[in-house]
């Protein structure tokens, strides 16, 4: 029966570790951060005068989060905005391990024909502004909140 017992030290040591502070770990204002959260609507500007300053959620936009990992940029998360244009990540603290959160931004693919602006050759990038630290019972959450949109072209 020494399986189940090396099984439960191995998973014992793993929480451990993922719970544990780390001088590796991502901080913030000298805050070490046990995960992150990102949401928000994509939306885009209707050009249109009789409906300026009117912005459409964009539905079923393929989303990937992504981040500088020194040299590269790596895929954290991803996924596809909701009917609504909503998208929602949460990314634990072993995803934050090699990450720079001033590097961090969404690149989002939009479908055609949802917006006035049409996109067949690019995405919109959109760099991600740290919101807030806040504390919870598990430890402190990086809020991210969306900056301002850029083109893309492939």
């Amino acid at each position: 029966m020494a399986f189940p017992s090396a099984l439960l030290v191995i998973t014992l040591s793993l929480f451990l570790s993922a719970t544990m502070p780390s001088s590796q770990a991502l901080r913030v204002n000298n805050l070490p951060i046990g995960s992150i959260r990102v949401g928000d609507t994509i939306v885009c500007a209707d050009a249109s005068i009789a409906t300026a300053r009117t912005y459409r959620p964009i539905p079923r936009a393929p989303i990937q989060l992504l981040c500088a990992s020194g040299s590269t940029d790596v895929v954290l998360s991803q996924g596809v905005t909701n009917l609504s244009g909503v998208y929602f990540f949460a990314l634990t603290m072993t995803d934050t391990l090699l990450i720079d959160p001033n590097r961090c931004y969404l690149r989002v693919t939009i479908p055609p024909n949802t917006c006035t602006l049409s996109i067949p050759n690019g995405f919109l990038r959109i760099p991600l502004v740290v919101l807030d630290v806040v504390q919870a019972t598990l430890g402190n959450v990086l809020l991210f909140g969306q900056g301002p949109y850029s083109y893309v072209a492939y």
